[in-house]
């Protein structure tokens, strides 16, 4: 589907995308990094709560464990909040 800002279009079937406009570009040997500003979200309307956050238990990322060589479908267990160390 069209994007709203950049060129590049948007999965509709994704429940979420990203706009992105890269402000860097870094060359690291075999790789190259890129640094964006996200510039429009789209999020399905069922992913979202009343007070506008994403609800993470519907949304059920994907995710790789690196250690554990395995994915899972969905984070369910919270392992801290922004500002926990600060406070502690």
């Amino acid at each position: 589907a069209p994007s709203n800002i950049v060129s590049a279009p948007i999965i509709a079937e994704c429940p979420i995308n990203l706009e992105c406009e890269i402000r860097q570009s870094h060359l690291l040997g075999t790789h190259e990094m890129f640094v964006a500003e996200i510039v429009a979200v789209h999020a399905a309307r069922e992913l979202i709560m009343p007070d506008g956050r994403i609800d993470i238990d519907r949304l059920k990322p994907l995710v790789y464990c690196t250690v554990a060589r395995e994915y899972r479908g969905g984070l369910t267990k919270i392992m801290g909040r922004y500002g926990d160390t600060a406070r502690e």
